[in-house]
């Protein structure tokens, strides 16, 4: 699991693990030392520990998962009331969240395919269930992605909404 004493550290792996898998992906951009910062900034409070997973091979790190609690629930319930009341309410409907949303999920190329990315998903599952949370979205996974979906279904998971992107020349 991520360690919030050592949680710059951390994300200076997440970001280089991220760059490297997710560089093949369509529209992909490197997250910069800037970007990392203001999300560990941003994200540190919201953290759960035992929903951010690392992968290590001999002491390398070689892949890592990143799971918040579904804060989108407390949220909608603020009705864009964010003043002080609303971050107290918030703080207080945060703690009853039974849901929680896989946003991030990296494995450096030489570990695809190796079942890294199963071993994550599942840990991660399996530390959700003894922290109370009874439901997960993976969200974000590409369509033509064969591997993860496979991961995915197979671990109980169904895809229930496809979002696409389409252009055109103007």
């Amino acid at each position: 699991p991520v360690a919030m004493a050592s949680f710059g550290e951390d994300l200076q792996t997440v970001k280089e693990i991220y760059n490297q898998a997710w560089s093949e992906n369509w529209g992909f951009v490197p997250i910069t030392d800037a970007e990392i910062d203001l999300l560990a900034n941003r994200l540190k409070p919201l953290i759960v520990p035992g929903l951010c997973l690392f992968a290590h091979w001999r002491e390398k790190p070689v892949g890592f998962s990143l799971t918040l609690p579904d804060y989108n629930i407390a949220l909608k319930r603020l009705n864009g009331r964010a003043g002080l009341l609303g971050k107290i309410r918030f703080y207080f409907l945060a703690r009853n969240i039974r849901s929680c949303r896989v946003m991030l999920l990296g494995v450096t190329r030489t570990f695809r395919r190796r079942g890294v990315e199963a071993m994550l998903l599942l840990e991660t599952v399996r530390h959700a269930l003894s922290l109370g949370y009874n439901c997960a979205e993976c969200s974000w996974i590409l369509e033509d992605n064969e591997v993860m979906r496979r991961t995915i279904e197979s671990l109980g998971g169904q895809r229930y909404k496809t979002y696409r992107i389409y252009s055109m020349d103007i």
